[in-house]
Formats: structure tokens, C-alpha cells, sequence
């Protein structure tokens, strides 16, 4: 199947985190309902089963971003890890 990109959208002011930068980071993986323990999601065709994660950098000078919660946030502002 071809894709036609001629017309999308311009991208994204997205600053990325420089290579080589040690950052730490959290995992949260958002349960799926199938597998052990609910923790998989399967494809939308049914033929697999995979894992569906979100990374959120936890400290340091890229600490948040879109994928942060406000949780963590407020954690950080009091000064809890």
C-alpha cells in the first residue's frame, strides 16, 4: 500500500533530546485486557499481541513533556522522587 505525503501537514516544533544525553526515565505500560495478567493489547487485526508503553523522562533538563503526568509533576515540584 502507497502513501501519499505530499499533502501532510508540516511537522511538529518538537525539540528532541541530544544524542548522547543520559536521561532517566519511567515506564508505564497501559494494560490491554489480553495475555497474563491483562498486561497485552492485540493488533486491531487480531494476530498479535504486543506490549503498548509509554515513556515520560523523569528529571534533568527534559524532564516532563507532553507524555508526563500531573501526578509525577506535582511529585517533582515537592521534591519526591
Amino acid at each position: 500500500m502507497a502513501y501519499d505525503y505530499s499533502d501532510a501537514p508540516p511537522a511538529r516544533d518538537l525539540e528532541l533530546i541530544p544524542h548522547g544525553t543520559t536521561a532517566t526515565l519511567v515506564l508505564h505500560p497501559r494494560p490491554g485486557g489480553v495475555g497474563e495478567d491483562g498486561m497485552l493489547k492485540r493488533t486491531r487485526a487480531g494476530d498479535a499481541e504486543m506490549l503498548d508503553c509509554e515513556l515520560v523522562v523523569a528529571d534533568g533538563p527534559h524532564y516532563g513533556g507532553p507524555g508526563a503526568s500531573r501526578r509525577n509533576r506535582a511529585q517533582h515540584a515537592q521534591g519526591d522522587p
